[in-house]
């Protein structure tokens, strides 16, 4: 018997961003990082994406965003908590965000299930028009 898809369609147009200020200090995000954008909007930022769950979250880049998550590489489990506000060391009477940025290998477990192209429903593919 042909399997379907059971999942619900999303719009690719949509995109939901991390805001970590609207959280607060101690916010969390962790999930699976799946690309990186750069040269976006009009602070030239890098915006950073993570799998989280079945949601693309997106998380805008900063000074120590972009520092700490250079030494991570697409695919791995990234974990981002915010740690609020700091004074400035170099520029007095200034404060930036301050961010724990953790990251590890995702662990794979080998899957042993065989495809059969006989199996699969490709009826929905035929919708071009």
């Amino acid at each position: 018997m042909a399997k379907t898809n059971e999942l619900p369609w999303k719009n690719a147009g949509d995109f939901t961003s991390w805001d970590f200020k609207e959280l607060g200090k101690g916010a969390v995000i962790k999930g699976i990082y799946t690309a990186k954008k750069e040269h976006v909007g009009e602070n030239d930022s890098t915006v950073y994406t993570l799998l989280v769950g079945e949601d693309m979250i997106d998380v805008w880049g900063s000074t120590l965003i972009d520092i700490r998550l250079s030494r991570t590489e697409i695919g791995e489990e990234i974990q981002i908590t915010y740690l609020g506000t700091k004074d400035s060391l170099k520029r007095k009477g200034k404060q930036y965000h301050d961010f724990e940025v953790l990251h590890r290998k995702v662990a794979f477990e080998p899957v042993d299930d065989k495809i059969n192209i006989d199996d699969i429903d490709l009826s929905d593919l035929d919708t071009v028009k």
